[in-house]
């Protein structure tokens, strides 16, 4: 597995002091992110916020705000270049408690296998 990408300072800092304590005045204790890219384009397509017991929270309504934020912040930790080519697609999981982001992703790629036949007739 490759190194993980190192935060940069001011990033990290704005994630400790603004955004989790949003998410938790709200009750998120959980941030699942689904995103997807191809022939480059793309972005996070999904964004569900759980509390401490896993059950889904509605955010959408009050915390329009909130929600931005942290499709901008999630945004920063895709992986660079997931939308180009064949593209590739993943889950990002962000865990408010230990202000822990982790990352599953799916590369797509075009393979070739080539078979050679001779015959003598």
């Amino acid at each position: 597995m490759p190194a993980a990408k190192r935060v940069p300072a001011m990033v990290a800092h704005e994630i400790r002091s603004e955004l989790l304590p949003r998410l938790a005045a709200v009750g998120v204790a959980r941030v699942e992110a689904n995103y997807s890219g191809y022939q480059g384009s793309g972005g996070i397509d999904m964004l569900d916020f759980m509390d401490q017991a896993g059950t889904p929270i509605d955010v959408e309504r009050t915390e329009a705000c909130l929600i931005n934020h942290v499709r901008e912040v999630l945004s920063g930790f895709l992986p660079d270049g997931f939308e180009l080519s064949e593209g590739s697609q993943g889950d990002l999981y962000f865990e408010v408690s230990t202000g822990t982001f982790r990352l599953e992703h799916e590369q797509n790629y075009t393979a070739t296998r080539s078979t050679t036949r001779e015959w003598r007739i």
